[in-house]
Formats: structure tokens, C-alpha cells, sequence
């Protein structure tokens, strides 16, 4: 790291904090900071959609899939593709329509408060462990380049995320997220054909890819065979689009910009993860000794991608790249703590504890305040893995995904499609899931479960199975969570007249178009795309500044080329906030 790295880390961080102080002013309620009070553009929405999707576990935990395993890595995105494309069809109009505050209040509105309420916890507890994981994953980022303990990096960016998170809401997310979208976007690009250029073009780039990295069908001794992508795949299908990810879209608008939000995920995910992947792929050409330069960390290759960087990038543009990771997971977390502190104030202050008597200023005040209470667990949880030792951060994430988010997202799927269930059939289907994943996870592989497996199936098989729990929670708890959802309608119809009447209204909420003029009104699209242009041309202007900085020419070049693109994107959002005329 040369002094101009560290300038444009600081440069970053300055600018990101400034990012929540211009948009505070938009904060005037709990809608607002906890929904962009339903103002927000397609393209902006989108570009937070995607940028909080996001996060250095890509370039660690990803990285070490893809270094270790190889193409294998771009089945998540392209799950993640079929999940934006069904967003596109389907869901993202009909969630947005749900015209719900936070996404527990759809579960409400579709449910009930018990199941709101269960619900609401699970979600908290989830997200917290998903932002460790997040976490965990920047801190082995920055202490590969910095040389510094786990531990001082976890502290430093808790404490960035938590005066992040307390700013400006939802509206401080969503534009940072724009901002960190364009320059992760042009500065991984620019690791990839920086990459390519050191190893003498593209067909010797894919050439250095070792054959056994090629292969997307691996050897059942692993853990990521065709039985966990078929796994997978469905688990994605039912995860992907259900009523606890209508947050990604009730910030939209209306209906129209919700659908359209997903068009950026989508060209995110078709064309950025060639960059993020291959470069881990080749890291051997760069790095012959990865496990002895990165023999700190628990798992060496999680540094994979970042040893290709320090390598190909030219002054300046290192300290961009890890600027730009870490704020692209202080936004995911950013977005995680204010989501569910919005779960926690719509969901359990205000209706249980406050009996709806809370102002406005109050509801505000609880939602700081437990956003920074949920960055100490936070911080606390990602501080005890690190210094007691961890798994692989891809495999965190999968026991996460198999024990918790399939039980969790079975009910919450099903029950966009169908009426047919009685108000306690969620937490029913839910208690079932947990079942089945208790006997998967913690059951099939004690004595008593191997033995009850022998009598089915052969010695090789049960060490296959009891060997791949995630796999078989989801290609097990899936069917059989869906079964028992179904039943439970077909066997006990709904005989409550005033939950069939609350069923009803959401169904036809859900397929009535929203009216933005009628509904909320107060547009302030001139205002959106006007501020984030200037600020997409203030970085673009200070990125123009690094050409000063001795370099080689394709130094110059991919340092003028980030500059281009934050310039291009601030001078479109610019012109185009000047021919819009305000509403």
C-alpha cells in the first residue's frame, strides 16, 4: 500500500459519510428513514438492490470457492440471476403492492401478528449472523493488506457501519449505494483486464485457469457436487422471492419502477462475476504460494482475489479497491441494521410495547438507537470468530441458508400463491422445517441416526448424507415443508370470517397497481438524480486527480477509465434531473 492508497481509503470514507448528511433532511418520518417514504426511482433502487447483494464475502469467501473449486462458484449468481428475472415476471410488482412499511408488516398483512412476531425475531437473528458473516469477510480483506490483527479491523469497521447506519436511513443507503455500485463496478473490471493484459491477453488469461477448475461437475468427496447445485437451485427458488424480501422493493415508487429495479441486479450479475471469479482462478500465476503469504488467515485462499490486486494494480487504485469493499459491506450491513431495526420498531415497539401512542420523533429515535445496539452484537459475534477460529465464510453462509432460511421461507413463499391456509399454518410449517432441519443437521449423524439410515440405504450413501447436511436441507426439508404447508390448507380450511376478509384484502392489494400521484405523491426524483450526479462528478473528479500519480501507462489508462465512468454516470444523472420537470 502506497501513501495514495491510504489518501483515496480516507478520501472514501469521507465522502461516504457525507453521503448521509445531504439526505438527512429527507428523513422527515419512520416511513422515511425506514422505506425512502415509497419515493424511490427504478435505477436507484436497483443499484442499492444490487450493491447491498454485495459484499467483501465475494471477493473472500466466494474467492476461495472459486480458487479451491472453480466454476462451481457462478452457480450462486446464476441462482441469483433467475431470482431477479422472476422478480422481473412476478414478484417484484406484487411485493411492492403488498403496500407494506417493512416486510414483516406484509407477513402481517398476509398472517398474522403471532407469526409477524416469531417472524420478526428469526429475521434479527439471521441478519445478525449473516452481517458477521459479512463481517468476518471484510476483516480478512483488510487485514491481508494492512498486516493488522482480524480483531483491530472488525472494531474499526463496526464503528464506521454503526455513525453509517445512524445518518440518514434508508435514503443514505440507497445513494451510497449508487455511488460504491459504479466504482466497485470499474474498479474490479479494471483488476480483471489489468490481469489480462500481465498474462499477455484474453487467451492466455483463460488459459491459465488450471483444467480442474473447469469442470462445474465435482467429485462427490466434495461439497459442492451436482446434488447440492440441484440443492441449491431450489433452495434459491423459494429464498430468492418471498414475503421477507419485499424490502428489496417497497421502497419503489410504484409498481412499474419496482419491476424495473431488477433490471441492474440482473446486467450485474451477467456480465461483473467473470471479473470477480476468473481473477481467483489465476491467482496462482501471480501468486505461486498463496497458503504461505496469506498463511495468517484461518483459510489462505480467501485471499486470493486480493493477492491477484496488490499485483496488477497500480498506485492508487489498491486503496480505491479496498475502499470500495469495505463500503460495499458497511452498505449490506448498513441496509441489514436499518432493516431490521425497522422490524423491530413497526413491528414489536410500536404495536406491542408503545400500543401505538409513539410519535414520529420517538419511532426515529428507537430506530437509532437499536441500530446501534444490533452493531455491538454485531461486532461482538464477528470478534469471537475471529479469535476463536472459524469455518470456510462460503460454508457459514450455507448452514445459515439450510438451518434457518429454508424453514423460514417456505410459509412466506407459498403463502403469496395461495389462501387456502389457517392463520397458525405458518408457524406450524415453520416449527416442522426446524424439525427436519434439527434431524438433518444434529440427528442423521449420531449413532441412532446412522443406524436407522443403514437400514435404507448402503454404508457409502449414509456417509454421503450424514457428510452433506445442507445438501439434503434442501433437497429433504423443501418437499417436505411445502407437503406439510399444503396439507395443513387442504385439511383445516379457513373457518375465521375476519381472517378470511384480511386474506382477501391482501390478495387484492397485492394485484391493484400502485398509484404514486394518489397514494404518496411529493415526487422527488429532480432531487435524487440531481444529488447523486453531483456526487458521482465530485469522485469522479478526485479519481481524475490519481492520474497524477507516477504510474505505468495502464496505470493511467485504468485510473482514467474509473474516472470516466463516475464522470459519465454523475454528467448523465445531472442533465437528465435538468430536462425533468419536477411533479
Amino acid at each position: 500500500m502506497s501513501p495514495y492508497d491510504y489518501f483515496a481509503i480516507v478520501f472514501y470514507f469521507g465522502f461516504v459519510a457525507s453521503v448521509g448528511l445531504v439526505f438527512k433532511k429527507l428523513n422527515r418520518n419512520s416511513v422515511d428513514y425506514f422505506a425512502g417514504g415509497f419515493r424511490c426511482t427504478w435505477w436507484l433502487l436497483g443499484a442499492s438492490v444490487f450493491a447491498s447483494n454485495v459484499s467483501a464475502w465475494a471477493f473472500t469467501g466466494a474467492a476461495h470457492i472459486a480458487y479451491t473449486y472453480g466454476v462451481v462458484i457462478f452457480v450462486v449468481t446464476i441462482t441469483d440471476i433467475m431470482g431477479y428475472v422472476l422478480g422481473f415476471s412476478w414478484f417484484a410488482p406484487r411485493l411492492r403492492q403488498v403496500r407494506a412499511v417493512t416486510a414483516m408488516r406484509a407477513v402481517r398483512k398476509r398472517f398474522s401478528v403471532a407469526t409477524e412476531q416469531v417472524y420478526s425475531w428469526l429475521m434479527i437473528v439471521g441478519s445478525l449472523v449473516t452481517a458477521t458473516v459479512w463481517m468476518v469477510a471484510v476483516s480478512v480483506i483488510i487485514s491481508s493488506v494492512f498486516d493488522v490483527p482480524q480483531s483491530a479491523t472488525i472494531f474499526a469497521t463496526g464503528a464506521s457501519v454503526t455513525i453509517m447506519s445512524l445518518y440518514g436511513g434508508r435514503w443514505a443507503v440507497i445513494a451510497s449505494d449508487f455511488i460504491q455500485l459504479g466504482l466497485l463496478m470499474s474498479v474490479s473490471v479494471s483488476v480483471f483486464l489489468l490481469a489480462v493484459y500481465q498474462l499477455g491477453g484474453f487467451g492466455e488469461y483463460f488459459d491459465a485457469i488450471p483444467d480442474r477448475l473447469l469442470n462445474p461437475i465435482l467429485p462427490h468427496d466434495t461439497s459442492y457436487d451436482m446434488i447440492w447445485i440441484a440443492g441449491f437451485v431450489l433452495s434459491s427458488l423459494v429464498s430468492r422471492n418471498n414475503l421477507t424480501t419485499a424490502h428489496r422493493y417497497i421502497s419503489a415508487k410504484d409498481s412499474k419502477h419496482a419491476r424495473l429495479s431488477t433490471i441492474v441486479p440482473i446486467i450485474g450479475y451477467l456480465s461483473l462475476p467473470i471479473c470477480w471469479f476468473t481473477v481467483p482462478m489465476v491467482a496462482g500465476s501471480f501468486s505461486p504460494n498463496i497458503e504461505q503469504e496469506f498463511s495468517s488467515l484461518d483459510i489462505p485462499a480467501e485471499g486470493s482475489y486480493i493477492a491477484v490486486a496488490i499485483q496488477v494494480l497500480p498506485n492508487g487504485l489498491l486503496g480505491l479497491l479496498v475502499a470500495a469493499i469495505i463500503a460495499s459491506t458497511m452498505s449490506s450491513m448498513d441496509s441489514a441494521l436499518n432493516r431490521n431495526a425497522g422490524y423491530f420498531v413497526k413491528s414489536v415497539y410500536e404495536p406491542r410495547i408503545r400500543k401505538g401512542q409513539a410519535s414520529q420523533a420517538e419511532l426515529l429515535t428507537a430506530g437509532k438507537a437499536v441500530t446501534v445496539v444490533l452493531s455491538i452484537v454485531v461486532v461482538g459475534l464477528s470478534v469471537l470468530i475471529a479469535e476463536r477460529g472459524r469455518i470456510s465464510l462460503f460454508d457459514m453462509y450455507q448452514q445459515l441458508n439450510g438451518r434457518l432460511t429454508v424453514p423460514l421461507a417456505i410459509p412466506v413463499f407459498w403463502g403469496i400463491f395461495t389462501s387456502r391456509s389457517p392463520k397458525w399454518a405458518p408457524l406450524a410449517t415453520l416449527g416442522f422445517g426446524l424439525l427436519v432441519s434439527f434431524l438433518i443437521f444434529d440427528g442423521i449423524g449420531t449413532e441412532t441416526g446412522r443406524r436407522i439410515l443403514n437400514v435404507f440405504f448402503s454404508e457409502s450413501s449414509v456417509d454421503y448424507i450424514v457428510n452433506h447436511p445442507v445438501t439434503w436441507s434442501f433437497l429433504v426439508n423443501i418437499p417436505l415443508s411445502s407437503l406439510f404447508f399444503f396439507s395443513v390448507g387442504w385439511l383445516f380450511p379457513i373457518r375465521d370470517e375476519d381472517y378470511e376478509k384480511q386474506v382477501r384484502q391482501f390478495f387484492e392489494d397485492s394485484r391493484r397497481e400502485v398509484d404514486f400521484e394518489r397514494e404518496v405523491g411529493d415526487d422527488n426524483t429532480v432531487f435524487q438524480a440531481k444529488t447523486i450526479g453531483v456526487m458521482a462528478l465530485v469522485y469522479g473528479a478526485f479519481v481524475s486527480l490519481l492520474l497524477l500519480i507516477p504510474n505505468p501507462v495502464e496505470g493511467r489508462v485504468a485510473i482514467g477509465g474509473i474516472a470516466a465512468v463516475m464522470l459519465s454516470l454523475g454528467t448523465g444523472l445531472y442533465i437528465y434531473s435538468k430536462k425533468r420537470r419536477p411533479t
